[in-house]
């Protein structure tokens, strides 16, 4: 199992250009709280991706709620 946070990884300082920074600014709110608990081999079932919830204050992971993406 792995854990991917892309909100992470967009934390780079903000692009100078415009049209840049608001395309970046867009993409980091879109992803903001947002998890995936990607389940890469399983010997006697399926693989798949998971979407969660990230509580960045507590450190917890949770259910990702229907209305929250």
């Amino acid at each position: 199992m792995f854990l991917f946070r892309e909100e992470y990884y967009l934390r780079e300082p903000d692009p100078s250009d415009g049209a840049k920074w608001t395309k970046w600014r867009d993409k980091l709110q879109a992803m903001h709280d947002k998890a995936e608990l990607i389940i890469a081999i399983n010997r006697h079932g399926a693989t798949a991706t998971v979407q969660l919830r990230f509580d960045k204050a507590t450190t917890q992971f949770s259910n990702l709620a229907r209305g929250f993406d």
